[in-house]
């Protein structure tokens, strides 16, 4: 079957905004530390564990998530990039102690791990051969613009409204995606809302 072309507009803005929210943590985190470890009383160390817990949580559950993300279809797939990584950046506002951080940072490992497949995925079926390097660039962009975000306002967002409005800044714009890209996306057909499909074995 040949890949439809979705509305342009809204590809060119959805996917690349997903990689961002999705990919910001490690940013949010180096930059928000110094009002990080004085406000909830950790330690440098500690604070680094956070980054561990994230980083093989994510290492750990993205081969399973990348075959759910074939179950699903790429569109719900990516409802779900936004619908965890919202959920937890909101957690992560909340949070008052190191484990109540852990476990938001697990929650945001999830979307994390199914940004990549997600996106790819609808890269590949919505679009002819010819097209597919250049979107998947302006998705991957996201990832730098999320870091130039992070750098250049989290740091004085944390100063005039403290460190929580920065994570209540990304949940928000998260949960926002996640209500536009669910409008924008769903005239694009069943096609990729089936589950299964061919299961073919990797080399």
């Amino acid at each position: 079957m040949q890949p439809i072309q979705p509305r342009r507009p809204a590809t060119i803005v959805i996917l690349p905004a997903a990689m961002a929210v999705a990919t910001v943590f490690y940013t949010m985190l180096a930059v928000l530390a110094t009002f990080l470890i004085d406000d909830l009383g950790v330690t440098r160390a500690e604070l680094g564990w956070v980054v561990t817990v994230f980083s093989i949580c994510s290492a750990a559950i993205s081969p399973s998530i990348g075959r759910i993300a074939d179950r699903l279809g790429a569109k719900r797939a990516l409802l779900w990039v936004f619908s965890f990584v919202g959920a937890g950046f909101v957690l992560m506002s909340l949070a008052g102690a190191l484990l109540a951080l852990i476990g938001a940072a697990v929650v945001v490992a999830i979307g994390q791990a199914m940004a990549n497949p997600s996106t790819n995925k609808m890269i590949a079926q919505r679009f002819a051969a010819g097209r597919r390097g250049l979107m998947t660039g302006i998705k991957q962009s996201g990832v730098q613009m999320g870091a130039f975000v992070a750098g250049a306002v989290f740091p004085t967002l944390a100063i005039a409204r403290g460190w929580q409005s920065a994570p209540l800044v990304v949940g928000g714009a998260s949960l926002f995606l996640l209500v536009v890209a669910a409008g924008r996306l769903r005239r694009w057909g069943r096609q990729d809302e089936r589950r299964g499909g061919e299961a073919t074995t990797l080399p």
